[in-house]
Order: structure tokens, then sequence, then C-alpha cells
């Protein structure tokens, strides 16, 4: 359900929504940012190392879905990726995941930073993604 109505969220507003873990951090590992594509409009978010509490402050007054929601998807979805690169490439790496919407589809491209390098790829199957990335190396 919510891989239906975020895309629709993302587009009506005119934002993507960055989730990075920054391993070189001490605190507040996790950036969440609902980033606008206008650059008049303040994006919302911040650094935390709690995101469900960020995504409840972002989607606090949406009508088109609960917080609950967007912490579910968070929670099995995305933070599933981001863990599995963790064990892959250790934690002092970053990931950033940004969503988009594009032909009314969610597009995730993820970015990962190492010691060794760099390597970022996109595509609309977040799970295909991640799972590219831990065949891979960098």
């Amino acid at each position: 359900m919510m891989l239906q109505k975020l895309p629709i969220y993302l587009k009506e507003n005119n934002t993507k929504l960055l989730i990075k873990y920054d391993g070189e951090r001490n605190n507040k590992k996790y950036t969440i940012k609902l980033l606008y594509n206008n650059i008049q409009h303040i994006n919302l978010g911040g650094d935390t190392d709690l995101p469900n509490s960020i995504f409840k402050e972002i989607f606090k007054n949406n009508i088109l879905f609960e917080p609950k929601e967007i912490l579910i998807f968070f929670n099995n979805n995305i933070n599933i990726g981001i863990e599995a690169l963790k064990n892959k490439f250790g934690d002092k790496c970053i990931i950033s995941v940004i969503i988009t919407e594009e032909n009314n589809n969610l597009l995730y491209t993820i970015h990962i930073q190492t010691t060794k390098g760099t390597k970022y790829i996109s595509n609309i199957d977040y799970k295909k993604l991640y799972e590219t990335l831990l065949t891979e190396e960098i």
C-alpha cells in the first residue's frame, strides 16, 4: 500500500526522500530529509540516531498515509538494505538512498562510499539494487 502512496506524495509535493547512514560519525549516524525540488521551500528532517522519530515528524500532517506506514516501509524495506550493505562493507561506510518519483513509481538511487571507493546505482526495484551491491566489490 505504501509503495502506491509514496510516489503520489513525492510527485504532488515536488520532493524526494533522502535516507543516509554515515558510519564515520560518532553520533546522529542517520540523516532523514524530505528534500524539496523548489529551493524556496525549507527541507524537512535532520540528523538522528533514531530515524523513526524523524519520519514521524516529517509525515505527521500527511493526509495520504499514516506516519506508521512510512515507519513500516523504512524498517521492512530500506533499513534491511542498509544493514546488509553495512554488514558487507563495514560500519564505517556511508550509504545514501534517494527515493524519487518517476512515472508513478518509486525510483531508488543508492550511493555507497567505502574506504576503497564509491559506487551508485538506480532502479525501481530496491531489493535488486542492494542485492546487486552485495555481489560487487567497490
